[in-house]
């Protein structure tokens, strides 16, 4: 008794092409997958693999060398000097954001202040109208409300607060300021 043999390729493609086309493919498939996957599972194949992967690195690595050297003579800066560049570029818009952001804050906090600041110059106005009508008035009979010794002594307070506050409106603010000694500091 004879050992079963194995077909070699020439055998197994001579029944493919007997059986049929669907089935040759489908057999010629499997064949085909297991002589790919007995290749790709062997050491040798996996170590020369590994060997030009790594000497694919090694290559990479020296024409980036290569580059990097050819471009700093053409006095081209190199691509991580140029991220480095744009990450600072980066935070500093960043920074002038905030400080756009702080400043229309500041900004809407001023216009509120000047609203109040307008009110109360309105509100000042009326009351230095009221003043100097009751001064205009200067020798009105009191109102009842008030005996007439009193009125005529708010009526003279009256006319010292509206002359006061005429001659600080008509005169003009120039505050000349007095030059700093050396070393002192301002409060």
């Amino acid at each position: 008794m004879s050992a079963p043999q194995t077909e070699g390729p020439f055998a197994q493609w001579v029944s493919l092409i007997t059986t049929g086309p669907t089935n040759a493919m489908k057999q010629w498939e499997g064949w085909f997958g297991q002589q790919l996957d007995k290749f790709v599972r062997s050491e040798t194949f996996l170590e020369r693999m590994g060997k030009a992967m790594e000497g694919s690195f090694q290559f990479k690595a020296a024409v980036d060398r290569a580059l990097d050297s050819s471009l700093r003579n053409l006095r081209v800066p190199p691509m991580g000097d140029l991220l480095d560049v744009f990450k600072r570029l980066d935070a500093v818009e960043r920074g002038i954001d905030q400080l756009g952001r702080r400043f229309e804050d500041v900004n809407d906090r001023f216009e509120d202040v000047t609203a109040r600041l307008d009110a109360l110059a309105a509100g000042q106005a009326q009351v230095l109208a009221a003043l100097q009508a009751l001064a205009a008035q200067g020798g009105a009979a009191p109102t009842a409300e008030a005996p007439p010794a009193e009125s005529k002594a708010s009526e003279a307070k009256a006319t010292e607060a509206t002359e006061a506050t005429e001659s600080k409106t008509t005169e003009p603010k120039t505050a000349a300021r007095k030059p700093r000694a050396a070393g002192e500091t301002s409060k």
